[in-house]
């Protein structure tokens, strides 16, 4: 009699015991795709946010290079300068230009070769929040 009611197409009601061990098992697999889209959604957004940080802390590095090798140039050529102006002071006797270069020698050697770049820093971190906006 079952092959005829099944024959017949009338549907035979499940266990609900079954119903539920199968909506149980529906919901949780439900819930592991959601929980993994979510952890998919928050390494992409982690990976764009560390592109980011990473992007700007690439080109603060530059920048800070690029003033350091900038300063310490226009040093190199003051020192060069300020040397060959107290060899010739020395050379010719003029003690007033060998005051002067000595002093500015000791003026550029006392001065930070950082100075400056607190400024350069300050208007860096302008443009950053400009970006983060």
């Amino acid at each position: 009699m079952k092959n005829d009611e099944v024959n017949s197409g009338i549907v035979l009601p499940l266990d609900e015991s079954i119903d539920q061990n199968v909506f149980s098992l529906l919901k949780e697999v439900s819930a592991c795709y959601e929980y993994y889209q979510k952890g998919e959604s928050e390494r992409t957004a982690l990976a764009c946010r560390t592109e980011a940080v990473v992007s700007l802390l690439q080109n603060r590095r530059k920048i800070l290079i690029d003033f350091m090798n900038n300063k310490y140039g226009e040093r190199k050529q003051l020192y060069s300068g300020y040397f060959q102006l107290l060899e010739k002071a020395l050379e010719t006797g003029n003690d007033q230009v060998v005051e002067i270069a000595l002093e500015s020698i000791y003026r550029l050697y006392s001065d930070s070769a950082f100075e400056g770049i607190d400024i350069v820093c300050e208007q860096y971190d302008k443009i950053d929040k400009v970006i983060k906006i």
